[in-house]
């Protein structure tokens, strides 16, 4: 299992790198969806 502070730096990554975005949640300000983009799609391998 991974951290909660481990998660954040490797989806900071991603997301420098345009692979995917946050979106809010609405009506829970705690909580984020973590959303593949376009670019994140690309590099999945779904065989």
């Amino acid at each position: 299992m991974i951290g909660s502070p481990a998660l954040t730096s490797r989806v900071d990554r991603l997301a420098a790198r345009g692979l995917v975005t946050r979106e809010a949640v609405p009506g829970d300000r705690r909580c984020l969806h973590i959303v593949l983009t376009e670019g994140g799609r690309k590099p999945v391998d779904l065989r």
